[in-house]
């Protein structure tokens, strides 16, 4: 009987461990739909037909082996119609032109597989993009399967949770949801070419332990290869696995056979000739692909494409360049790359995958040594084990000899790498089931934990690749980014860590020596930066200029300067601030809010000397640089001046929320530091001269101002000292009946006419019943004292920001 309830139990957990792992392939299938499913075509093609490999299947249909697409005649007559300075109004983009015709330089294999018989059988084309999502949930379904074949053969003693984990390893963190963001004409090669690798590692794996077919495995391995290599040819190397059932059965069985040497042999030779052949017929040289020729945003048979100096580049590059982080979605951007050798022509977000994708280092597990009871399952799928490092070498050092580094690129290794990975993890935990338990649990925090890291990076990296998702699907984009930027709100506004707000520089400017650009403040990154420069005229002369990448920005007139002379420069634009999806934003008015997202400005010695209507990309603090320029060099790359110090002021204090009724104003602005104790300033100042109020600020030391009301011939109160955070914008409500235009509402009798009240960040300090001059809208004045009352100095030296008026 307790033999039957285990068996059942065994059953049960076999059923619903089936059902978690076929729920989590589904969910992986149905993640990288939704990311490829917001796709545009990069190439601006307006319908499917259009698109290069459509194009390509309709040329086989025609009975060519060019394009089914003219190439336009002006390229014939061009000197060289392979410099992208003549045939940028002509060219179709990454096509080869050869003998007045277009080709397809892509691998061919996709068009034989998926869009020729889709085209035959429906009279459809396929989109690039979905083609892309086809090869990937493939390629992930046959890695999946891989797993699960290893699992049940050698690894029984693992749970099926682990190989529930691995399943879900080997479909987040290899690169493919990256690359799935720009599933276009260049990412269909790879994702056919890995989906045929892993078919033929598969195959390889199958025929090595199968004694009656394993000929017909090797044959099927090698057509598989064979098709790979159609896809893309820089996985010809790796070809080299297909001899391992022929090796394993001499090894195992003293068996040669030359039928299986055969079947390993004349697949992929026969598939591979007519790739050659095919070359041959188009460009008349069975080794050129068409790349010398292609119509490129580079003149490609100018570059030189392989070199092994290229080598060390890339392996730093793609394996140990940490990205950025930063504080708010996406999170990730960019990453520092180390200087390029002379000739390398391209790099596109390429990532280390050492610290960004860390679970690979499980790699190192694979080599743990068996128990002695355990050699007979190590033994044979050791060799297989080998012929996947090789694949994953081969292409490191193929890839890694090309001219340029991509992201893309990387997806040609990385599964296999994560494979091996995930094969590490199970030989972990097959070694601690046998030897010792207590190291189980924290092994497994250490994995997961690298495995939770993993999927995080491949998730925001996607999230953040060209800014693709935020531009193609921005509703998704800003849902997602209010939910992850949250827990960032929470965590600032619990330790007071935010470091939004203005930034306040207080400077010297370098001795004049020529005219040049220098830069003051940089935010964003590459080709989403927003910069504050400084052009330095002559000896005595400078002026300031914001320029938002790709749009410009305003820039000042010349401004008098002495050089000698320590400077006070305030600094607004909207990437100082969290992005619009933060919860900072949901506390502001709507004019407010709008001032932030599009007011820049700059005030120098607390005189407002540029401002402009300028928009701003996303930033955070990490992506801030004061005096140094790691982006556009045009605009310099260091400040050469004395920055003594530099602060970020805090940001605007939340509304109120009463709406604003007429004869009242509110205003936003900056106390400034260093005033004398007595000094009045004007704040707001109505009427004119002999019958005019004033409200005007009074500074009575470094902590403490007072406010006072002076009403022309009378007088008037003034209110108690109160405390002043000066490193934080101020807010101010005033009631003032003199905001009431003559002969309008309310009446002359009404209490309102008389009223006068200030709120200080919803404090009140004044407050009482005042006759007031009458005032007309054009005799109301903020910051000044155009009428010369001599309670206060003719101008506020502090920084209104905004002024809101009721009526």
């Amino acid at each position: 009987m307790n033999r039957f309830k285990n068996y059942v139990t065994v059953l049960r957990e076999i059923r619903y461990g089936h059902i978690v792992l076929a729920l989590c392939v589904c969910s992986v299938i149905f993640f990288y739909l939704w990311i490829a499913g917001s796709a545009l075509s990069q190439l601006g093609n307006p319908t499917a037909k259009t698109a290069h490999y459509n194009l390509q299947a309709d040329g086989f249909l025609s009975g060519q082996l060019n394009l089914k697409k003219e190439a336009p005649p002006q390229l014939a007559q061009m000197t060289n119609p392979y410099d992208p300075a003549q045939n940028g109004p002509y060219r179709l983009h990454d096509a080869s032109y050869f003998d007045g015709k277009l080709h397809l330089y892509f691998g061919v294999t996709p068009v034989v597989v998926l869009f020729l018989p889709y085209t035959i059988l429906t009279g459809r084309y396929f989109w690039h993009h979905e083609a892309v999502a086809i090869f990937s949930a493939a390629q992930f379904l046959v890695v999946v399967g891989l797993l699960y074949y290893l699992r049940k053969k050698y690894y029984k003693q693992i749970s099926f949770s682990i190989l529930i984990f691995g399943a879900l390893a080997v479909g987040l963190i290899n690169g493919v949801p990256i690359l799935l963001r720009r599933p276009d004409l260049w990412e269909i090669p790879i994702m056919s070419a890995s989906l045929f690798v892993f078919l033929s590692l598969a195959c390889v794996l199958r025929g090595m332990f199968s004694t009656k077919y394993g000929v017909h495995w090797s044959v099927l391995a090698s057509v598989s290869y064979g098709f790979a290599i159609g896809s893309r040819p820089s996985v010809l190397f790796g070809a080299l696995i297909l001899f391992l059932p022929l090796i394993s059965s001499i090894i195992n069985y003293r068996k040669f056979s030359l039928k299986h040497l055969l079947g390993v042999i004349l697949p992929v030779f026969i598939m591979g000739s007519s790739l050659l052949f095919y070359n041959f017929l188009r460009f008349g040289s069975i080794a050129e692909f068409g790349q010398n020729y292609q119509l490129a945003a580079d003149n490609q048979n100018a570059l030189r494409h392989f070199g092994l100096d290229f080598l060390w580049f890339n392996l730093q590059v793609y394996f140990w360049t940490p990205v950025r982080w930063m504080s708010y979605f996406p999170f990730v951007f960019g990453a520092d790359l180390p200087k390029p050798p002379v000739g390398q022509f391209g790099v596109e977000n390429p990532f280390g995958i050492l610290f960004n994708v860390p679970l690979v280092w499980m790699v190192l597990c694979v080599f743990i040594p068996p128990y002695s009871n355990l050699l007979h399952k190590i033994i044979r799928p050791k060799y297989w084990l080998w012929s996947l490092f090789w694949t994953f070498l081969s292409s490191v050092i193929f890839i890694g000899c090309f001219g340029g580094a991509c992201n893309r690129y990387q997806v040609e290794f990385l599964p296999a790498l994560v494979l091996l990975a995930v094969i590490g993890i199970f030989t972990l935990e097959d070694r601690l089931a046998y030897a010792n338990r207590i190291l189980t649990w924290p092994a497994r925090v250490l994995w997961i934990g690298l495995l939770l890291y993993s999927v995080a990076f491949n998730f925001f990296a996607s999230c953040e690749h060209w800014d693709l998702f935020r531009l193609r699907d921005p509703v998704n984009y800003s849902r997602l980014a209010r939910i992850f930027n949250a827990p960032i709100a929470s965590f600032e506004k619990f330790t007071n860590a935010s470091a939004s707000g203005p930034v306040e520089l207080k400077l010297k400017f370098p001795p004049f020596t020529n005219r040049r650009v220098e830069p003051l403040l940089v935010t964003g990154y590459t080709k989403y930066a927003d910069y504050v420069w400084v052009e330095y005229i002559d000896s005595s002369h400078l002026r300031f200029g914001i320029e938002h990448t790709s749009y410009g920005g305003p820039i000042s007139s010349a401004i008098e300067i002495d050089y000698s002379k320590e400077h006070i420069l305030f600094i607004e634009i909207a990437s100082l601030y969290p992005p619009k999806e933060h919860s900072f934003h949901s506390h502001l008015e709507k004019n407010e809010a709008r001032r932030i997202r599009t007011r820049a400005q700059v005030h120098l010695n607390g005189k407002e000397v540029l401002w402009g209507d300028v928009p701003a990309y996303d930033a955070s603090p990490q992506t801030r640089w004061v005096g140094r320029n790691p982006w556009a060099q045009h605009l310099g790359s260091e400040f050469t001046g004395v920055i003594q110090t530099q602060k970020v002021l805090k940001p605007l204090l939340g509304p109120s929320t009463v709406p604003l009724a007429p004869g009242i104003i509110r205003m936003n602005l900056w106390i400034p530091s260093g005033k004398a104790a007595g000094l009045h300033e004007p704040l707001v100042c109505t009427g004119m001269t002999g019958a005019g109020d004033l409200l005007y600020l009074r500074y009575v030391d470094e902590q403490n101002i007072a406010l006072g009301f002076d009403h022309w011939n009378f007088g008037g109160p003034i209110s108690q000292p109160f405390k002043v955070d000066r490193s934080v914008p101020q807010r101010i409500e005033i009631h003032m009946g003199s905001l009431f235009p003559p002969h309008s509402e309310p009446s002359a009798n009404d209490p309102a006419r008389r009223q006068l009240r200030v709120l200080w960040n919803g404090v009140s300090v004044l407050n009482g019943q005042y006759d007031f001059h009458p005032a007309y809208t054009d005799q109301v004045y903020f910051g000044t004292n155009p009428i010369g009352c001599s309670t206060a100095t003719p101008e506020f030296s502090g920084k209104i920001v905004d002024i809101w008026r009721g009526n």
